[in-house]
């Protein structure tokens, strides 16, 4: 889409489907307005540029209706971690978070358990140091109950007939919007393929 981006994260409306269509939209004004707006997110400030901030990193095993889009990492800003955490969006229309527990593994910790009375010495207080000291542990799959958006998209090449992640610009661009009520897919809108 052209210019600023704006879209609707919901909470609580209902939609009367029980199955998912998938659609083509060329901007917001053809897709079905929810009933009720939670929030809305500038994608784009008044520069025309894209701001930066975390994300989570999302797969989708569900069928997309473009030839390799579902080979494709994605990413979105509209679950609930943006702590750079994965979701999936499953065969079954259902959607997945990997949950985990934190602990320090970091080389200061370490330090620490087997020298409790001692005082950290200096080369250990540094930022590499702290490498570890968030690592993920327990890794399991739990199912979200949502209702309501999640975008996600990604930047994409094409090479040897078949598409693949890329990193710049330079490359295309597809974005995908994905509706949930209740935790099930409900609607599957392109919201844009920009075409390397």
């Amino acid at each position: 889409m052209k210019g600023g981006c704006v879209h609707f994260v919901t909470v609580g409306s209902q939609r009367n489907s029980d199955s998912c269509d998938i659609k083509n939209a060329t901007g917001l004004d053809q897709l079905e307005k929810p009933e009720k707006e939670l929030r809305f997110v500038n994608l784009k400030d008044s520069s025309n540029e894209i701001t930066m901030g975390m994300f989570d990193d999302i797969k989708c095993k569900y069928q997309l209706p473009i030839s390799g889009a579902n080979d494709l990492d994605y990413q979105t800003k509209d679950t609930e971690h943006q702590w750079l955490d994965q979701y999936e969006i499953r065969e079954d229309g259902t959607l997945w978070h990997e949950d985990y527990d934190i602990e320090d593994h970091s080389e200061r910790a370490k330090w620490i358990a087997s020298n409790p009375d001692n005082e950290v010495p200096k080369e250990l207080d540094g930022m590499m140091s702290m490498m570890g000291c968030m690592a993920r542990v327990n890794k399991r799959w739990e199912q979200v109950n949502i209702t309501g958006e999640i975008r996600f998209y990604t930047l994409y090449d094409v090479k040897e007939g078949k598409m693949v992640n890329a990193h710049n610009s330079q490359h295309g661009w597809i974005e995908w919007s994905a509706y949930f009520v209740n935790g099930k897919l409900k609607e599957m809108n392109l919201l844009e393929n920009r075409k390397p």
